[in-house]
């Protein structure tokens, strides 16, 4: 589904909209025009249904050239090792976590923590793929005729980041699981989720006059964006207590 010029909504599950799997995060896609990215990839289940929205929509699917992952978790990588032996993109994954993929460490992703409960059904894996290219921060990434920016921010997870998609007529950021519609953030009882880290990361999306706020999870914010995450930066800053999910 078109969201904004180039940017689509190719798949999500029950807490988005329903496109693909029920357990997948939003997956979002930029039409670059020489290429083509996704962003996050849900968590690999039936990932034919992801291909299949991106085809309804008329794009090119052998011009998906990178595929950005806000962080390891199954619902937002889970699907990589399909993409990269159908569409072989190239992988683009935090320093702090890509081994974590490459390795298909189920317990450094929290998702054996997430099978114990019966978030995930106990026959669900993380499969390992190569992670092309290594991200430290704040990188300035080509992509078409756009570019993206990588912003760490650290808090749900280690690794967690967000991307600001630049070259657009609108500020668009994709933003993980980082931070939500009406400032909600996502805190995990996880041992790479950190909330003193949170308040470093959330602090890096300081005045960066969102137009679109994009997040993996929950409703997307088409305009002033900016205002939403700045309830959750001002929470950490202040005498608020900052709204989880």
């Amino acid at each position: 589904m078109k969201i904004l010029d180039d940017v689509y909504i190719v798949g999500g599950g029950e807490y988005g909209i329903g496109l693909s799997s029920n357990l997948d995060c939003n997956i979002f896609l930029v039409d670059g025009g020489d290429e083509i990215a996704l962003i996050d990839c849900g968590v690999g289940y039936k990932p034919e249904i992801i291909l299949n929205n991106i085809k309804n929509e008329h794009v090119n699917v052998s011009k998906i050239k990178k595929l950005f992952l806000t962080h390891t978790h199954l619902d937002h990588s889970g699907g990589a090792f399909f993409f990269k032996e159908n569409l072989n993109p190239e992988i683009f994954l935090s320093e702090k976590e890509a081994k974590f993929l490459e390795e298909g460490d189920e317990e450094a992703i929290g998702l054996k923590i997430a099978k114990d409960i019966g978030l995930y059904p106990s026959n669900y894996c993380l499969k390992p793929a190569k992670v092309d290219n290594i991200l430290k921060g704040w990188e300035k990434i080509k992509m078409g005729k756009y570019e993206l920016e990588v912003i760490p921010t650290p808090g749900h997870s280690s690794g967690s980041v967000c991307f600001l998609l630049t070259g657009h007529h609108k500020r668009i950021l994709f933003s993980g699981d980082t931070v939500f519609q009406r400032g909600l953030i996502s805190v995990q009882n996880l041992p790479d989720s950190s909330l003193i880290d949170y308040k470093m990361g959330i602090n890096n999306l300081k005045n960066l006059d969102i137009d679109s706020l994009l997040p993996s999870h929950f409703g997307f914010i088409l305009g002033n964006g900016q205002l939403h995450i700045n309830l959750a930066i001002k929470a950490f800053n202040g005498l608020a207590v900052p709204k989880f999910i």
